[in-house]
């Protein structure tokens, strides 16, 4: 923070309003395979629900998982965190009704189908 910088005091105290405490949090890497343009994506994983805060990052990835910045453009649009409530789920018919789920659009600039990593970072309260 710079210096003289002030932050309300209520979020210097912790309250909810603000954010969250860090104390219930963890990351992930998700090696998706080959993607291009414009694709929603459900990541199924423990540990989310419909108050979880979710970051998502995306890059392109070697086939070793080596992340990189190459030519193509990637965006992350839409972060939804949430619970399955249903086997008729839309999205991920696969994963257990009251399994946490990540949805997001991911956009990738490039015509052909590219190795591409996603980077989660998870916050509970």
């Amino acid at each position: 923070m710079r210096s003289g910088a002030k932050i309300p005091e209520d979020m210097a105290n912790g309250s909810s309003h603000y954010g969250t405490t860090l104390a219930n949090q963890f990351a992930f890497k998700y090696l998706a395979g080959t993607l291009n343009n414009n694709v929603v994506w459900c990541q199924c994983t423990g540990g989310v629900d419909d108050q979880s805060i979710v970051f998502v990052s995306a890059s392109e990835a070697g086939q070793n998982g080596i992340q990189f910045i190459g030519a193509a453009e990637y965006t992350i649009h839409n972060v939804a965190p949430r619970l399955v409530r249903s086997t008729t789920d839309s999205c991920i018919n696969w994963c257990p009704v009251g399994t946490g789920v990540i949805d997001f659009w991911i956009e990738i600039d490039w015509d052909t189908p590219l190795e591409t990593m996603f980077n989660f970072l998870v916050i509970n309260n």
